[in-house]
């Protein structure tokens, strides 16, 4: 492709699809730039030798210019006097507020400076929204703008674009102390109309309300030098004639207490923004049919090259390809004009089918995989139907094609068509779709503390920072960021979903199900269970692995003297924050108790002490270690017991009594009735705890039980009374308790005694 940049009045060329020369073709050696033969033999033929085909000057923007006399240099008449716009040719004064001309042939003032941009030519107008007319003025106090206005060479076509480039510059006259720096921006405007009226027009203000139309402005600070200005707009309507001057806003424009703001305008160039345009091509769809169609104008020479060699005879502005049976390739026209020889060269490249192009567009050009594409073909209706596409090798016959690209990668578009004549057309978009993918998130995560609440990290593998995330943990609020911590409040089974999508769209996910540990560090406390109320201490252990122990009491060691009863407490920290709380409760402790009894005991036996005391440590002072003593003399005993908060005692009075218990028993009685020993029982003569009398026979029957020891046997059988024989030996056994003794003690004796008749 070929554009163009305007430099002054004149058009440059600037290529931006190839090279393209600028040159002004003069003979250097013998090198002749335009016919088809290298001259000089040094292997270059015409524009590929650049060094003796050289250029000099461009061409004018006179070219395409829809105003006639631009630069006022063409005159009716030469001005004498103000308001005598007529005087140039083509020009009118717009409205019957009074515009001015100048030209050096007559009419100059010093409100505009000079010399003019181009030529001897110029015009003046006053632009006061707020002028105060001299003389018996009808209109008293209005806007007042001076216009001039024109007819074109050539209508503006509906809707294209336009260029209008001019010179100007701002003064004040007959302003006392006003400079031109006291000016403020305005709108400089141009008004279309779609005929060619008479002017003046009848105001002395904007012509909008009489149906002109505002078509393009630009906003001017007013400086007192000449600058270019341009003013780029679209034709709203095919457009025969043009007012050219300050905008419809009065406040826009310029008001001075003394004195009137003055402008200056040259150099006026309305153009087509394509005047200087690609080589435009027509004709049929293929190249045996093609016709390339330059710029036209009266102003120009023409030369067709191919591939840099000049076509020897083609010097129109058109060149038809299949007439002259050209081929493919590099095409160039050298345009030059015919009264200063000023030239440009523009160019285009020619394949078999450039005129009877295939296109096509896609749904769709970036997205994530499977990606489906959805291929619109916008062929011209000339394509019989025969359409091929090819998709990075892989080849489909459709018209349109819908398609699912299952890889990431840029995938390049082929789309080739044959015409009703014959002719195959071929487009390729390089890259033109791209599939992106985005890897599987997998999460993983570290339990920041075993214990309540449960502080855990999460994150993915490979973090990315051009990927989102959105993560959920069945929790009331959703989580963004790449590395989240998560506090739980209850150990066991939990879930994560975490949702990653890339600077494309596209999406993939991880769910991850995983326990909470439950793990307080473990705390045991060790110590006394008692310790006395004063005079005393002990020492607490608090037993752990790892972590830092702080006491309720403010210490920060694994152990604490203790000095009196109470609950003490001690909170175990690891590192991990979690703590464990233990406690234990050391009670008071008093000294022993120790108790005893005053005994009585018999003549020539020992008596049994005991000291009952609530500790283990009891002893009887020089008799015994232990809490039991035993002792055969009367006297007082000291027993004591010892603890750790000392040593309690107490005493024990011992006395000794007879306790002789004298028995009488007979060996023989006579049960005949006569009154005297008709009786067997023993005598005791002592208080009695027990007692019991059996008598036997001989052969070891018992014959006689009591323990009443106030009766005694009659020699009778208790078994239904029968008498025994006489002087028959008979057995006893004697058990008795003495009552004078505080231990009992069971006395047995055994004899015998004779039954007499």
């Amino acid at each position: 492709m070929l554009n163009y940049t305007l430099i002054g009045r004149f058009l440059k060329p600037v290529s931006l699809s190839a090279v393209c020369l600028c040159l002004s073709l003069s003979v250097f050696a013998q090198e002749n730039c335009q016919n088809g033969i290298d001259d000089d033999g040094d292997g270059l033929i015409d524009l590929n030798d650049s060094e003796d085909c050289s250029c000099g000057g461009i061409i004018s923007d006179v070219v395409g210019n829809v105003i006639a006399n631009p630069s006022f240099e063409e005159m009716d008449c030469c001005p004498d006097l103000v308001s005598q716009v007529y005087c140039a040719s083509d020009w009118e004064q717009a409205t019957i507020a009074t515009s001015d001309y100048f030209n050096s042939c007559g009419f100059n003032l010093p409100w505009i400076p000079y010399p003019y941009p181009d030529g001897e030519g110029a015009i003046g107008c006053i632009i006061e929204p707020y002028a105060v007319l001299p003389g018996e003025s009808p209109y008293g106090n209005i806007h007042y703008f001076e216009y001039i206005g024109t007819c074109l060479l050539e209508a503006l076509l509906e809707g294209e674009s336009y260029t209008l480039k001019f010179k100007t510059s701002a003064s004040v006259f007959e302003g006392d102390g006003v400079e031109v720096s006291d000016l403020v921006p305005f709108d400089l405007t141009i008004f279309g109309n779609t005929t060619c009226p008479s002017f003046p027009l009848e105001t002395l203000e904007c012509p909008e309300p009489l149906g002109w139309y505002p078509m393009g402005f630009i906003t001017y600070t007013p400086v007192e030098n000449w600058i270019g200005l341009e003013i780029d707009f679209i034709a709203p309507a095919e457009t025969e004639s043009i007012i050219f001057g300050s905008g419809c806003t009065g406040d826009q424009a310029n008001s001075v207490d003394d004195g009137f703001p003055y402008y200056g305008f040259d150099d006026l160039v309305l153009i087509h923004h394509q005047l200087i345009k690609n080589i435009s091509t027509s004709g049929g769809n293929c190249i045996d049919d093609l016709i390339l169609t330059a710029i036209e104008s009266d102003s120009l020479n023409y030369q067709w090259y191919h591939e840099g060699v000049a076509l020897p005879g083609e010097t129109e502005s058109t060149l038809n390809l299949g007439i002259s049976g050209y081929s493919e390739g590099l095409y160039q026209v050298q345009l030059t004009h015919t009264e200063n020889n000023s030239c440009l060269i523009t160019e285009i490249n020619i394949s078999n089918n450039l005129n009877s192009a295939v296109d096509f567009e896609t749904n769709i050009q970036i997205g994530c995989e499977p990606l489906n594409v959805n291929l619109t073909n916008l062929s011209p209706p000339f394509f019989d139907g025969e359409f091929q596409w090819e998709i990075n090798s892989g080849i489909y016959e459709d018209t349109d094609l819908n398609i699912t690209l299952s890889n990431p990668g840029l995938y390049s578009v082929t789309l080739t068509g044959t015409t009703e004549d014959g002719c195959e057309s071929s487009l390729t978009k390089e890259d033109y779709i791209e599939v992106h993918n985005i890897s599987n998130p997998q999460i993983s995560f570290i339990q920041l503390n075993e214990c309540a609440p449960y502080n855990v990290l999460f994150q993915e593998t490979a973090i990315d920072d051009e990927l989102e995330y959105l993560w959920d943990f069945d929790l009331d609020t959703p989580w963004t960021e790449a590395v989240p911590i998560i506090e739980f409040s209850n150990p066991g089974s939990k879930k994560a979903i975490l949702e990653v999508q890339n600077t494309f769209g596209c999406t993939s996910s991880d769910t991850l199900l995983f326990d909470l540990i439950d793990n307080p560090p473990s705390l045991n406390l060790s110590g006394p269970q008692y310790i006395c109320r004063s005079g005393s201490s002990d020492t607490l252990r608090a037993n752990f692995y790892e972590g830092t122990v702080f006491w309720s009491q403010g210490e920060t060691t694994p152990f604490l003297e203790i000095f009196e009863p109470g609950t003490y407490s001690v909170i175990l920290t690891r590192e991990d924050g979690c703590s464990t709380l233990d406690s234990i409760t050391v009670e008071p402790l008093e000294k022993p108790s120790i108790i005893t009894s005053n005994k009585e005991g018999c003549l020539g036996e020992q008596v049994q002490l005991f000291a009952q005391s609530n500790v283990q440590d009891v002893r009887w002072v020089n008799i015994s270690n232990t809490q039991v003593a035993y002792v055969s003399q009367e006297g007082v005993y000291l027993a004591q017991a010892e603890n750790e908060c000392g040593i309690s005692t107490t005493e024990a009075v011992v006395t000794f009594k007879d306790c002789s218990c004298p028995v009488y028993i007979p060996n023989a009685f006579s049960p005949n009735g006569d009154g005297v020993n008709d009786i067997f029982k023993p005598e005791l003569n002592c208080p009695l705890q027990f007692y019991e009398l059996r008598i036997l026979n001989r052969w070891g029957n018992e014959v006689y039980f009591s323990n009443d020891p106030q009766k005694g046997w009659n020699g009778s059988s208790e078994n239904g009374g029968q008498y025994f024989g006489p002087s028959q030996v008979y057995n006893y056994i004697l058990k008795y308790d003495n009552g004078k003794k505080a231990i009992g003690q069971r006395n047995e004796i055994h004899g015998s005694f004779l039954l007499l008749r």
